[in-house]
């Protein structure tokens, strides 16, 4: 396996001749000032990682799309609002890590991945999620953390795959019950809304394990959260509920860590 390590070397552009380096598989180009990348990606047949984080970047090359075998990419802490659309014909991608940037949306060239397990829109300017998300159905773990989302369309609930949804410091007043239908959803943050119910058919996630709720306006549990088979951790509000009511919370979760913060 070729790998080329260029990062933290603070490079602005790239030679023209980097592109005939076709045997490239890994490509590491963190840390540097690239606002945008001199790479023609034709040649680039073998190339299946890119780490490009912590660079200027405010767009990808449209030739992007030509590195069929790319599986994972790294862009985090950039300037990125969109992707072209040629990031449709990225079919090998598994994974792709873009927070920190200025995205207001998810980009449409997303939708045609069906490979794509794990996506990272961390700390973006994201506030609304298309319906037609439902075709990204290979998707284990989303994470649209610190966003401004309000809330959640229904389609939501045909990512049957999905194992990891991370919702915290949003704008969500209510419970996003699409997520009752996520039937392997095994964490659920929802940290830091405006959450005020548990809404009684939480007991439909039979998988979940973790459920974060702090930082929301919850003051009781739905006697059917203590049917969750599988919970084993839960965080709430210490303000929110009083000392018995704390105690009878960690009663009925006995052998489960029970935190309020």
């Amino acid at each position: 396996m070729i790998s080329l390590e260029i990062s933290g070397n603070y490079l602005k552009k790239l030679p023209k001749s980097f592109s005939e380096i076709e045997s490239i598989e890994k490509l590491h180009l963190q840390g540097n000032k690239f606002k945008e990348l001199s790479i023609d990606f034709n040649k680039l047949n073998n190339l299946a990682y890119i780490g490009l984080s912590s660079n200027e970047l405010t767009t990808f090359p449209a030739t992007i799309g030509k590195a069929s075998r790319l599986e994972l990419i790294e862009a985090w802490n950039n300037q990125l609002k969109d992707l072209p659309e040629s990031f449709s014909e990225l079919k090998s991608l598994r994974k792709l890590i873009l927070h920190e940037n200025q995205f207001e949306k998810i980009p449409k060239s997303l939708l045609e991945l069906e490979k794509l397990q794990e996506v990272t829109f961390f700390q973006n300017k994201i506030n609304e999620i298309p319906e037609d998300i439902a075709k990204m159905n290979s998707l284990r773990v989303l994470n649209l953390s610190r966003n401004q989302l309000n809330a959640l369309p229904s389609s939501i609930k045909q990512l049957e795959r999905l194992e990891y949804l991370i919702l915290s410091e949003n704008n969500l007043t209510e419970f996003p019950i699409g997520v009752f239908e996520l039937n392997r959803l095994i964490s659920l943050d929802l940290d830091n809304n405006q959450i005020s119910e548990i809404p009684a058919n939480i007991n439909q996630l039979r998988k979940l394990k973790i459920l974060h709720l702090q930082d929301n306006k919850i003051c009781n549990i739905p006697e059917t959260l203590f049917e969750l088979p599988e919970l084993q951790y839960l965080y709430l509000d210490k303000d929110k509920f009083s000392t018995e009511e704390q105690k009878e919370i960690k009663e009925k979760l006995k052998d489960k860590f029970v935190y309020f913060k």
